[in-house]
């Protein structure tokens, strides 16, 4: 064999190697339905810290689809965003997970037609659920919407016209989709009651409703340094809460009672909170009987307290007067609800700032590390008119 020879054969073994070694890749069957229905499990088996916004709910569970995007290469809980709708919802939920970028080098590819997780197997999966229609459908992002099979696409579109509802949380998602199958929305011109404060467009689509909503949402890579500290689980449960508003009502599923919070700007000076009170009202007919009323002031991750009732006023009058607790400078929600022996039947989330012009400044250490047992040393500034009337507290979090 002479050295040309040699080396064309070299090149054909490595050829067929890298073919035996890769091909399997491209010709792979991709998962089983099994795996497939576990990647996209919502399963409740791990829970976070959440507030039961409507769960039980008066007006009864609802069945969600939930179409979100998986990425590729990294997916640590795909579903958790169902998953903590479910935690604070009556919300039966199942999910189709959607690759964003299909065809990039890095993206785990399945014969199929879209970028469903598991292929044929995915859509047909798909294609299954949608048989039976859900009261509303969500499509996270605008990227998944070109990456949806056009039939799975279209029959969530008529369904929507038939009467579910289509949450869209993120921009531009209505116009992907519009792209790929045109429909013709009819814009409202003003937010509903149900909606007020959340920034949304809402439509209607035939007998359906459709909402781009504008959520903002906290996670541990964009939350702030006390976020980080003291933990994420108020502003995450007022998120959360306005992502259920916006389901509901999507879903006509909407509470029936108007649930109206007041107490004034929502900036308080803290030598002016004892002269606040909470103003509680609602109208409209209850499913159930026997209302309470519920509230609290919460901070984030201190400060926050139970809210007592300042009357002897039943919940049947339709308005309850609170006394606002007393609160340190911070960031608080102010929550309601109001619970019938149906359920939840309505719920509120109001932010609150307490500011106080007594400030804390800059902390001086004469180390930033410390042994077992050792004293920590340093000063810190203090700026107040009454020092003598005031007690300093440090919390050390390791």
């Amino acid at each position: 064999m002479n050295r040309q020879t040699y080396q064309s054969a070299t090149t054909c073994i490595a050829f067929i190697l890298f073919s035996v070694a890769y091909g399997s890749v491209a010709t792979a069957a991709g998962p089983t339905l099994e795996e497939i229905e576990a990647i996209n499990a919502v399963a409740l088996d791990h829970e976070t810290p959440h507030t039961k916004w409507a769960k039980p709910y008066a007006r009864g569970s609802m069945r969600v689809l939930y179409l979100s995007a998986m990425n590729a290469n990294v997916n640590v809980g795909p579903t958790r965003d169902a998953v903590e709708l479910v935690q604070r919802f009556d919300i039966e939920a199942d999910a189709v997970l959607v690759r964003p970028a299909e065809g990039k080098a890095y993206a785990v590819m399945y014969p199929g037609k879209s970028g469903v997780y598991g292929g044929e197997a995915g859509e047909q999966r798909l294609a299954r659920l949608l048989e039976t229609p859900y009261d509303c459908y969500i499509i996270t992002t605008h990227e998944i919407a070109g990456h949806l099979p056009a039939g799975a696409l279209k029959k969530v579109i008529e369904h929507v016209k038939q009467g579910a509802g289509l949450v869209l949380p993120e921009a531009e998602a209505y116009q992907k989709i519009d792209e790929h199958i045109p429909f013709a929305a009819d814009p409202l011109d003003e937010l509903p009651q149900a909606l007020a404060g959340l920034s949304a467009d809402a439509y209607r689509l035939g007998e359906g409703r459709l909402l781009e909503l504008r959520l903002s949402r906290v996670n541990a890579g964009n939350a702030d340094v006390r976020g980080r500290i003291f933990g994420l689980e108020s502003h995450r449960d007022a998120s959360f809460s306005a992502y259920g508003r916006a389901i509901f009502w999507a879903a006509r599923r909407e509470p029936q009672l108007h649930l109206e919070v007041s107490f004034g700007d929502a900036t308080v000076q803290r030598n002016q909170v004892a002269a606040r009170t909470i103003d509680v009202s609602w109208t409209g007919d209850p499913v159930g009987g026997a209302l309470q009323v519920e509230g609290r002031v919460r901070g984030l991750g201190r400060g926050g307290g139970m809210i007592s009732p300042l009357g002897a006023e039943g919940a049947t009058t339709g308005r309850n007067s609170y006394a606002m607790p007393a609160l340190p400078a911070g960031e608080y929600f102010v929550e309601f609800s109001v619970r019938s022996d149906r359920g939840i039947e309505a719920w509120s989330v109001q932010p609150l700032s307490v500011t106080s012009s007594e400030t804390l400044g800059k902390m001086h250490l004469q180390r930033d590390w410390s042994e077992p047992g050792e004293p920590i040393v340093g000063s810190i500034e203090v700026q107040t008119p009454h020092r003598d009337q005031r007690t300093l507290r440090m919390q050390v979090i390791d």
